[in-house]
């Protein structure tokens, strides 16, 4: 305790400052990590459930923008006062190359 009342004004300041920081980002930084969305565009988008469709929602190049994912896998995309698609999900089997491995005695 003596050490902090020999500090000096400046000194204190900055404990002060050190402590306050340590306290804000000790609030902030759960919240941030807790929202949970994809990468499109440098933005994240926020996935929702709503009436059956998956809704990936955010603003992209300060647009409010949004996909919508029906359940039977058909997809719009939502720009501002455009709307684009309807499209249809393909799933893409993986093709995979035979690879013979040959034992060299």
């Amino acid at each position: 305790m003596e050490k902090i009342k020999s500090l000096n004004s400046y000194q204190k300041g900055i404990l002060i400052f050190m402590i306050a920081m340590t306290l804000f980002f000790s609030v902030i930084y759960p919240t941030t990590i807790s929202k949970v969305g994809f990468e499109y565009n440098d933005t994240i988008l926020v996935q929702r459930e709503e009436n059956g469709n998956t809704i990936y929602a955010g603003k992209i190049r300060g647009e409010e923008s949004c996909f919508i994912v029906s359940a039977d896998n058909i997809i719009e995309f939502h720009y501002g006062e455009k709307v684009y698609g309807p499209y249809t999900e393909k799933k893409i089997q993986p093709q995979f190359q035979r690879i013979t491995i040959c034992q060299v005695l």
